[in-house]
């Protein structure tokens, strides 16, 4: 249905900017057409199209969308490439456009809208040239046109479209995209070209993203790795500002002995061919799937920009290696200082590009800490989930807050001496919506409790503080159960009262639930401060982004309510944590060791102080030392 605010503005302006009082007649016309109750877009676009006339606005009215049940997954008819098709898939049900059975598809209206983009081979090369033939001669040209003229006329089904090559073939695929009702443009710069030259209801720009289904961390770590990779193409001829920057970004390669994996390598065309000093290190061409999985065989990849003046265009593959850990190296452009300032270091010369390569492999810390925090801002921001919600938003008014789901905290203590610890560990979290559930022993003051409580209650993303009592007497696994049943949150999050968690633990430990397909996440490799010696070890290294885990510290549980009321803890206050991994295990479940920062664990003097009595030279024989107390700031992302 159209929405009141839509039609009063599209009314409000028929009367004011249509001086002709023919086409005036029209719009009103049209307009009672569509009345206040109804969703009638042939009639929109119609409508649109008369705004547009010589002497009318050249704008379109806020588009509102056409409200869907939030709960819906949308069903579309699609024209892609094979790849936005496979990165979409998580997001729509996607049917593809058959080049002969379109017509029926789209009269049987079992879809919500049509997504198509700018593409050249599309829906696995059925419809090639259809939307770059010269003129748009070619037969699927005719037949996509004669398509969209259908769907302009009697369909009520969104027509949704993607230019992925904007802002270099906006005049290419302009033909085609006049033909939308939502225009999403990979560079924002481009959003008043199309206002100018379509009738759509809506212009958005849309960056590109990451599927974390496809291109995730996941057992990087244990793939053998090479060290320094680019993949892509080689110009002679044209792209002069592209030449320019492999000129010495690719210099790299040489110094480094890397890997270029060739885009154009199936064709033998002088053209393309890489520079002789670059040729001993091409490799050919591989598939989309097999790339995704070379992401992770490689400690640092080179990027360089076509364009570098838009805002929001930048190549896809950025966000694949981000989203994979994988440090990347770029040349200048807007959008990557944009997106991805201090994340992704930037290089205008040979000697900038070979620093900042050799300093990600030689300096194990901070590949690390770029690694973590590429994984994080990709999957927080430029999912494909994020860019679904944004066209659930424009076009279907669907609420697509993107909020994350509630997180509670469970923590079972003591020992009241940690006060002060226990509040900024769960205060300082980043997570934006959290619940804290303690389970007290009754040797805590009622005071104390009392002022913990009150302080939690001020944190702006605290929603909830609930507190249990329970004499000594009761184990600790049957004190965390009962905090897991007074839970809402879909997460439980298990916290110790005497280790450290950092800004971020929460928010990036949840976020693997995003690509691992875990059933329980935690941490195998972490560091733990060793009171007595002052001495920081990092405990179990090689074991972080590891699916299939046998084994994460119990300080660092994480998991679905759901899971943990199906496998609860034991009657027991010894060996609780190991028993869920063992019949996690057992259940078929599957453990995820995430990476090793924003948690420290601590380890007393005296052994007495833990549940757990290992001897502190345990630590020091199977760890690796990384520091002392004062520097507990490198493990902080």
């Amino acid at each position: 249905m159209i929405e009141p605010a839509l039609r009063a503005s599209l009314l409000s302006e028929a009367a004011l900017t249509l001086q002709d009082a023919g086409r005036e007649r029209s719009v009103l016309a049209l307009l009672e057409q569509i009345g206040p109750g109804r969703h009638d877009l042939p009639t929109l676009r119609k409508l649109q199209k008369l705004r547009r006339a010589p002497g009318t606005a050249q704008h379109s009215p806020e588009w509102n969308g056409r409200r869907i049940s939030a709960g819906d997954r949308l069903r579309c008819l699609t024209l892609l490439d094979p790849i936005s098709a496979a990165n979409w898939s998580s997001e729509f049900q996607g049917v593809p456009l058959d080049r002969t059975g379109w017509p029926a598809q789209i009269r049987a209206e079992d879809h919500d809208f049509i997504l198509m983009e700018s593409t050249w081979q599309g829906n696995d090369g059925a419809w090639i040239y259809a939307m770059t033939s010269p003129g748009l001669k070619h037969a699927n040209a005719r037949a996509l046109l004669e398509m969209l003229e259908e769907l302009r006329e009697s369909s009520n089904k969104p027509i949704v479209m993607i230019n992925k090559e904007d802002p270099l073939h906006f005049d290419k695929f302009m033909p085609i995209m006049k033909f939308a009702d939502h225009i999403f443009t990979t560079d924002e710069d481009m959003i008043d070209g199309y206002r100018q030259n379509t009738d759509a209801l809506s212009v958005t720009a849309m960056p590109f993203a990451a599927n974390m289904a496809l291109t995730n961390p996941v057992n990087r770590v244990r793939e053998q790795t090479e060290d320094l990779c680019f993949a892509g193409s080689y110009y002679s001829e044209g792209h002069d500002e592209r030449k320019r920057q492999m000129g010495y970004m690719l210099e790299p390669i040489v110094e480094f002995k890397g890997a270029i994996f060739d885009r154009m390598s199936v064709h033998d065309n002088p053209r393309y061919h890489f520079p002789e000093r670059f040729r001993p290190f091409v490799r050919p061409a591989v598939d989309f799937r097999q790339m995704t999985q070379l992401y992770r065989r490689f400690k640092v990849f080179l990027n360089v920009n076509t364009i570098v003046t838009s805002p929001t265009m930048m190549s896809r593959r950025v966000y694949e290696l981000l989203a994979s850990g994988t440090p990347v190296v770029s040349s200048p452009s807007r959008a990557i200082e944009a997106h991805f300032d201090g994340i992704v270091p930037t290089a205008s010369t040979a000697r900038q590009a070979c620093d900042a390569v050799d300093r990600l492999l030689n300096d194990d810390r901070h590949w690390w800490k770029t690694s973590q925090k590429g994984i994080r801002e990709v999957a927080l921001k430029h999912q494909y989930a994020n860019r679904g919600n944004l066209v659930r938003k424009v076009v279907f008014d669907q609420d697509s807050a993107e909020t994350q789901p509630l997180a509670t905290i469970v923590l079972s203590t003591k020992r009241s001496q940690f006060f002060e610890r226990i509040v900024k560990n769960i205060s300082q979290q980043t997570y934006p919506r959290i619940e804290v559930i303690f389970a007290f022993h009754d040797s805590w003051p009622q005071e104390r409790i009392a002022e913990l409580e009150n302080r939690l209650k001020q944190v702006s993303n605290i929603q909830r503080v609930r507190v249990l009592r329970f004499p000594g007497t009761v184990s600790l696994g049957t004190k965390l159960n009962a905090a897991i049943a007074e839970a809402k949150g879909e997460f439980i999050d298990k916290f110790d009262d005497d280790d450290w968690y950092f800004p971020n633990y929460l928010q990036d430990m949840i976020l693997t639930f995003d690509f691992s397909g875990a059933d329980l996440a935690g941490k195998w490799s972490f560091p733990v401060w060793l009171e007595g010696s002052d001495r920081l070890v990092l405990r179990n290294p090689g074991n972080e982004h590891r699916l299939g885990s046998p084994y994460v510290a119990g300080a660092t549980f994480v998991a679905r309510k759901s899971w943990l009321q199906k496998i609860p803890f034991a009657d027991r206050s010894q060996g609780e944590d190991t028993d869920v991994l063992k019949r996690t295990l057992a259940a078929g479940g599957k453990i995820y060791s995430a990476d090793h920062f924003n948690f420290i664990q601590y380890r007393a003097a005296d052994v007495r102080h833990h549940t757990w009595r290992a001897e502190s030279d345990l630590f020091e024989r199977t760890g690796r030392a990384v520091g002392r107390r004062d520097d507990f700031q490198d493990w902080v992302v």
